[in-house]
């Protein structure tokens, strides 16, 4: 059984890699083609405080064109 400081520990890590959008390397990829990633255009059109994010551990059933064989954070 987990003790619930490593329940802790995978919730943040999971929390982690939902809000990065598919790595630092697909965030980097994004702004070198003139486009701001999903979280950085809702800070840029919200008013500070007034967009709290919900269901961030959904993940998609997709099982076309290969998608059951890939996990996306944050894809539901």
């Amino acid at each position: 059984m987990s003790s619930w400081g490593q329940k802790l520990r995978e919730f943040f890590r999971r929390k982690e890699s939902a809000t990065t959008g598919g790595g630092t390397k697909a965030i980097e990829k994004q702004i070198a083609m003139g486009k701001l990633p999903a979280r950085q255009r809702i800070t840029a059109i919200l008013d500070s405080g007034t967009f709290h994010e919900y269901d961030l551990f959904v993940e998609h059933k997709c099982e076309d064109f290969g998608m059951d064989k890939k996990q996306l954070a944050a894809d539901g």
